[in-house]
């Protein structure tokens, strides 16, 4: 298969995998609540952001590792690839130790991370050294999956990771069920590391026999992915910072149950944002394969059309959910469970930033440039911190968002300008030009979000599963209208077209799959 072929195929197996373990994880969430309360689920959210935090330890690694695997993969250089994986099993070994050594001296701390709650501090500790356990776990057996990922064949991840996740997902359900038990239901999640890492395990064994983790690694190879390791930390430091950061201060300075109400709006754009980064997941090797293989006026192609198909993506799936996300709370949790429809707002123009920054980001994992990644995150956390908690004591959450949202347009803006100045070499003219371009689609993306809200104004369809159905099928028609006659005159139509036809070959490749 081509590098075309095999990026349609994990994109739909990963898709397909994560729509089918969303179902049963919107699920699990609504029996959760009904039988053991929303306020456990802050709990859980707010323990899970404090283990996203000690996780920082492994930020950078993964990024750096499979940056350095493209080459060897390429040249079939078994050697170096040994080396490389041997080095990422070591040091994966010593974040688990140390991942699970300071969680045990961050214990007594876990209690002032949670506010206005009844709830003991034995349910706190019992809790987070359950999930503590679970995270360890996985950095025991994870780091062959570098190797498959880098090797553009992240549809195995999927399908291991699917398969496990929606019987351990059945598993809860019953757990909650039957026992009502929340340690029960948290120890599931080490039962699901284990499952799914053993089962990659196997298949790395069976399909890289030639894979050994023993032996000697050289000097220089070493220092060189520790360095890149290093600049990479920070890129995903900012990550953290604008994904967990945002829920632990919300927990501190206002109320870890507001961290379940959010948590389900969350539930409702995650199923978006996982939808978008499992079905641009495969593009990231390809581009570091294309890079190596590829002259550079090829890849500014590739990076103008991908670029233009994250926007188009951004309108089909965001729009609709800007729309529909008060609607979708109503009939899956009750009225009762709404929030503010600006807090829905703020909520998706982060995800609308965090879709359309993707390729420039990409580029510069794939060029190994994680030195300008490392300086750019840097200062969009630090701004994320800084805007979050001076806003947080006027306006509330909407404060911590919108720290959240300036942080994302600092990185975005950040990123886009080396890519276009240091590597493709635009000229201050082509620059401006690519900002007013973006100008552009950010205001046809609000006309098309206020013509969608007008004619759905003027329909008043009901919030029932129907209504909502038909609700979702008359915007996506509306959008796609919109922008098909936009573009219709541009050079983007031969995008446009390509898109089409994509979809086309990739909803045939689905049926014949089934």
């Amino acid at each position: 298969m081509n590098r075309k072929q095999i990026a349609t195929k994990s994109s739909i197996i990963s898709v397909s995998m994560q729509l089918l373990t969303i179902a049963v994880t919107f699920i699990i969430r609504k029996i959760f609540i009904c039988y053991i309360g929303i306020v456990y689920l802050g709990l859980t959210t707010v323990l899970t952001d404090v283990l996203n935090m000690l996780s920082l330890s492994e930020l950078g690694v993964q990024s750096a590792i499979v940056f350095r695997l493209y080459k060897p993969l390429i040249d079939n250089d078994q050697k170096t690839i040994n080396e490389i994986m041997l080095l990422l099993k070591r040091i994966y070994k010593a974040i688990g130790l140390f991942i699970f050594g300071t969680g045990v001296i961050l214990l007594p701390c876990l209690k002032y991370m949670i506010s206005n709650v009844n709830i003991s501090n034995q349910a706190i500790y019992l809790s987070f050294v359950i999930l503590l356990v679970a995270t360890c776990s996985s950095y025991f057996l994870s780091y062959r999956r570098a190797l498959i990922y880098a090797d553009q064949k992240h549809y195995i991840i999927s399908l291991a990771d699917g398969i496990v996740s929606i019987l351990c997902g059945i598993l809860r359900i019953i757990i909650i069920i039957v026992f009502n038990s929340l340690y029960f239901y948290l120890f599931v999640s080490l039962v699901q590391n284990i499952a799914s890492n053993i089962l990659l395990e196997r298949y790395c064994k069976k399909h890289y026999r030639w894979l050994r983790t023993q032996g000697e690694i050289r000097s220089a190879l070493r220092r060189s992915i520790y360095n890149d390791t290093k600049n990479v930390f920070a890129s995903k430091l900012a990550g953290f910072v604008y994904g967990s950061t945002d829920n632990l201060i919300i927990s501190a300075f206002i109320s870890t149950v507001m961290i379940g109400y959010i948590g389900n709006y969350k539930s409702v754009t995650n199923v978006i944002k996982i939808v978008m980064n499992y079905m641009f997941l495969p593009i990231q090797p390809m581009i570091g394969n294309y890079l190596e293989t590829e002259k550079k006026s090829a890849s500014r192609i590739l990076y103008d059309k991908y670029l233009f198909i994250r926007y188009i993506v951004a309108c089909v799936l965001l729009i609709p959910l800007l729309l529909l996300t008060q609607g979708i709370i109503k009939a899956w949790l009750g009225a009762q469970y709404l929030l503010e429809w600006d807090i829905i707002f703020l909520i998706i123009t982060d995800l609308y930033f965090s879709c359309i920054q993707g390729p420039a980001g990409e580029y510069i994992t794939a060029l190994g440039w994680f030195r300008f990644d490392r300086n750019i995150s840097l200062i969009g956390a630090a701004a994320n911190l800084l805007f979050s908690l001076s806003l947080i004591h006027e306006w509330g959450i909407k404060g911590v968002l919108i720290g959240t949202i300036i942080s994302q347009m600092i990185m975005w803006q950040g990123k886009v300008f080396v890519i276009l100045n240091k590597f493709f070499h635009f000229s201050k003219k082509e620059i401006i030009k690519n900002y007013l371009t973006e100008i552009f689609r950010i205001l046809l993306f609000g006309i098309i979000f206020i013509t969608c809200k007008i004619i759905l104004e003027c329909i008043n369809l009901p919030d029932s599963i129907w209504g909502l159905s038909l609700q979702f099928v008359l915007i996506e028609v509306v959008v796609v209208l919109q922008i098909v006659l936009v573009h219709m005159r541009s050079r983007k139509r031969k995008y446009l077209v390509e898109l089409f036809c994509d979809i086309k070959e990739m909803l045939e490749s689905f049926r014949l799959s089934i």
